[in-house]
């Protein structure tokens, strides 16, 4: 009976632990892969004014390919470069990574000033108006410009595992069956509402 008793005692510390540890790789991959974006209506977003003054910052950018804001805020990339703002170091994005890579890539290099680092790195876009552009994401609550000579985007949900969504901007029409994109809608004139989901 003894037997029994310390069988079924190890039965029951064994699946409390295998729940434990479920649970704990259940947030653990939330935080590393998750999306914890908020639905975004992009209908409501485009007519916002903190996404009309965004849009009219960004429209006016010359040379500028990408700009993004990691979910440490602290953390911005511009053209490739990881530029950790508090602490005043960059480094360059990874190929592809978690976002601890690029935390870890920003934080490598220290910088003088904001200003010598793009000029730096031939970014043509000075500290005043690079930081315009990225309050302007935050308030929109936009983490990633996309500048190319088709369009420009604008991505609420950037995630390897989740997919992307975000509003396009082109002024050319764009058919639907033309697009790499899983839902890609017009919404208004030359604005587009376009999402990938993995």
């Amino acid at each position: 009976m003894k037997f029994f008793k310390i069988i079924f005692k190890l039965i029951g510390i064994t699946a409390f632990a295998l729940v434990v540890l479920f649970i704990g790789l259940v947030v653990v991959a939330h935080f590393m892969f998750g999306s914890n974006e908020k639905a975004v209506d992009s209908s409501v977003l485009l007519k916002s004014s903190e996404f009309r003054s965004l849009h009219q910052s960004v429209v006016s950018l010359d040379n500028i390919e990408n700009i993004a804001v990691l979910p440490d805020k602290n953390y911005i990339v511009i053209n490739g470069t990881v530029i950790n703002l508090a602490k005043q170091t960059f480094g360059y994005s990874p190929e592809l990574g978690f976002y601890n890579s690029y935390y870890e890539e920003g934080d490598r290099t220290p910088y003088t000033s904001l200003d010598s680092l793009l000029n730096a790195h031939s970014i043509k876009i000075d500290s005043v108006k690079a930081m315009a552009v990225i309050k302007g994401m935050k308030d929109a609550g936009i983490s990633d410009v996309g500048i190319r000579k088709e369009g420009i985007s604008y991505r609420w949900k950037v995630s390897a595992m989740y997919g992307e969504e975000g509003i396009l901007y082109s002024s050319r029409k764009i058919p639907k069956d033309s697009t790499r994109f899983d839902l890609f809608e017009n919404i208004e004139e030359d604005f587009y509402h376009f999402a990938v989901y993995n």
